[in-house]
C-alpha cells in the first residue's frame, strides 16, 4: 500500500518531454508540431486504446470504446493531488468549448472513494463524466504511475499522445490543437 501510494504521489508538476516521431497514427506533421511543442509525448506507431469498463458517479458501467467516433481526453486523477485540483477548471472549460464537436473527457478517478469524489466533484462543478478506478487496475493499465496523466484518443479509438503533469487546459493554444483534431 505504501509503495502504490508513493508511486501516485509522485505528481508530476512539469510537463513532459515530448518526443516527436514520424508516422504517428495517421495525424499530420503540423498536428505532430503542435502537440509536441505543447510538450505532448507522441506515440512512435499506431496504437490502440485498450478498452475498459468502470462505474461512474450514477453507478452507471461507461465503457471506453462506446467513445469510439469521439475524440477522447483521457484523464487519471486524484482529489488529493494538487496538479490535479488546479487543472480541473481548465479542462471544465475544455469540455464545455468542445463537447457539442465531438469531445469527451473522461476522468478515471484513481482508487478513491465514490462519496470522496462526488463531494470534490459538486464543489468544483464538473460536469464532464468522472468513473472510479476503485482498484486502480484501468490506471495501472495505462500506465498512469505519476498523476496527472492524460491520453488524447482519436475517433477511430487510437493513442495520438499523452502528457504527465498539471497544465491549464483552457489556453488559445489548447484550443487551437482540439480544433483542429475536430475538424
Amino acid at each position: 500500500i505504501v509503495f502504490s501510494f508513493l508511486l501516485l504521489y509522485s505528481c508530476s508538476r512539469k510537463n513532459s518531454t515530448a518526443i516527436d516521431k514520424p508516422g504517428n497514427t495517421g495525424t499530420t506533421g503540423t498536428l505532430n508540431e503542435k502537440f509536441t511543442k505543447l510538450g505532448f509525448q507522441l506515440t512512435d506507431r499506431e496504437l490502440p486504446s485498450i478498452n475498459f469498463e468502470l462505474k461512474n458517479l450514477q453507478g452507471k458501467s461507461v465503457s471506453l470504446e462506446s467513445f469510439k467516433g469521439s475524440i477522447v481526453f483521457l484523464n487519471f486523477w486524484t482529489t488529493w493531488c494538487p496538479p490535479c485540483r488546479a487543472e480541473v477548471p481548465s479542462m471544465q472549460k475544455l469540455y464545455e468549448k468542445f463537447t457539442d464537436r465531438g469531445f469527451v473527457i473522461l476522468g478515471v478517478d484513481l482508487q478513491e472513494d465514490k462519496q470522496t469524489v462526488q463531494k470534490f466533484v459538486k464543489k468544483e462543478g464538473l460536469t464532464y463524466p468522472i468513473l472510479l478506478d476503485s482498484g486502480g487496475r484501468t490506471g495501472r493499465t495505462y500506465g498512469a504511475r505519476s498523476i496527472p496523466t492524460s491520453y488524447i484518443i482519436d475517433k477511430k479509438g487510437f493513442i495520438l499522445a499523452r502528457t504527465i503533469g498539471g497544465r491549464e487546459w483552457d489556453k488559445p493554444e489548447i484550443y487551437e490543437l482540439f480544433d483542429t483534431l475536430l475538424k
